[in-house]
């Protein structure tokens, strides 16, 4: 698997701090009854994102029910909450949130709507990788200046820890079902593990000196950190405007560097990313950071769509 990590690894030590800490979040949290949901009924699960949604769909299976409160295909840096957010909220025995900087605004809400009994748990925050799910290779076009961007899911491995702190966090809420939560994390964990090498299979055939993911939102550090892309993109982490220089940098770029492609998200409007293409003679493809939608329902389809039209625009077959 080819890249390098996003974030860099840490000691033995803080690994263990994080799990305590995680741990704690959860007991401290916990009803004071422990009271589990009535046998046959499933658990209330609420998440700010349908990423975070589908993952503990995979986990629950039919042993909850999980409803997003950032709605499919919207724009999570711009969304503002409803009063039927609220109540949901206030319905969820577990409630999940990314954290890193992504969803905070919600802390306020969820703190004020969600019931004594619930746990909140932020999935992302003090996540690094375990040196089996490191990447292996690194590229010279990596880009340095990655930050701590929130978008963490974009590589499969961080997937794999999402999914294993829901599992935890659904077994502590509702201890009877713990071997469900089990059970259906391994298998989806095992998806994830193939989706792993199939993404990093099809952009083999992306040479070295296209190796350079172009988008208008820049989202996508920990994908190309994984795979040994550079990146370049004309809004920040969390959108923003747009300035002429910013225009003229990504031109120069896709000009001096024979790049054949940048890429769209389809919850953005970007016709300043499209006037720019047009200018510069490439085409425009479609990829997404964190939208489930008619096309790609699911977090592995999203992923392999993404793959799929990089790989399709940037390859050596492409104009």
């Amino acid at each position: 698997m080819p890249g390098i990590p996003l974030l860099r690894p840490r000691t033995a030590a803080a690994a263990v701090l994080a799990l305590a800490v995680l741990l704690l979040t959860l007991a401290a949290c916990s009803p004071a009854t422990g009271a589990s949901p009535p046998p046959g009924s499933p658990l209330p699960v609420v998440s700010s994102t349908a990423i975070l949604a589908d993952f503990a769909r995979n986990v629950g299976g039919d042993a909850v029910t999980v409803s997003s409160i950032i709605p499919p295909g919207a724009d999570i840096h711009t969304f503002r909450l409803t009063p039927g957010d609220s109540a949901r909220i206030s319905r969820a025995r577990l409630i999940l949130t990314n954290g890193a900087g992504l969803d905070d605004f919600l802390d306020a809400a969820i703190a004020s709507a969600r019931n004594h009994g619930s746990v909140s748990l932020a999935v992302a925050n003090g996540l690094a990788l375990p040196v089996d799910r490191q990447p292996v290779a690194s590229s010279q076009h990596a880009d340095e200046d990655h930050g701590d961007g929130p978008h963490l899911w974009l590589d499969p491995a961080y997937a794999m820890l999402y999914v294993e702190r829901i599992r935890d966090a659904l077994a502590a809420v509702d201890p009877p079902r713990a071997a469900v939560y089990e059970r259906n994390a391994a298998s989806y964990l095992r998806h994830l593990r193939d989706l792993d090498e199939d993404i990093a299979r099809a952009l083999s055939a992306v040479p070295a000196q296209r190796r350079v993911l172009i988008t208008f939102h820049d989202a996508f550090a920990a994908f190309t950190d994984r795979y040994a892309f550079e990146r370049q993109a004309l809004a920040g982490v969390q959108g923003g405007d747009i300035t002429p220089q910013d225009v003229v940098r990504l031109l120069a770029s896709v000009r001096r560097r024979g790049i054949p492609a940048v890429f769209a998200e389809p919850q953005f409007d970007e016709k300043i990313l499209r006037q720019a293409a047009a200018e510069a003679g490439v085409a425009v493809g479609v990829i997404r950071s964190d939208t489930l939608d008619a096309q790609t329902p699911t977090y592995l389809a999203m992923m392999r769509a993404n793959a799929a039209s990089i790989a399709a625009l940037l390859s050596e077959r492409a104009p």
